[in-house]
């Protein structure tokens, strides 16, 4: 899947450099008249080659957060969290990073 959303994404990079077409076209093709398709974004973003490396930097990130915040006073368990993902937003990132959060804070 990350192949073929390059490539498609490559053949017509000219055109999106002109401002001819939109890049989100690309990334997220029409399916019947009106809403964008998810599925291949999707699939790139959850179930690639490139999310094992995702998740490995995503927890290591949240073990050396858990190490520094077992020093902080007044974190517990209950304490609120905020986490911003910032991405194409079909959440890949954040797929891998609740869950490794909510064993850490379970």
């Amino acid at each position: 899947p990350a192949l073929a959303m390059a490539d498609a994404c490559g053949k017509r990079l000219p055109e999106v450099l002109r401002g001819e077409v939109d890049i989100l076209e690309l990334l997220f093709p029409r399916v019947g008249s009106k809403h964008a398709s998810f599925k291949q974004a999707s699939t790139v973003y959850k179930e690639d080659l490139h999310q094992s490396v995702v998740k490995s930097v995503a927890e290591s990130l949240i073990s050396v957060f858990s190490a520094g915040a077992k020093n902080v006073e007044g974190i517990t368990k209950r304490s609120t969290f905020r986490v911003l993902e910032v991405g194409a937003g079909t959440g890949g990132t954040a797929s891998i990073m609740l869950p490794l959060l909510t064993d850490l804070l379970g």
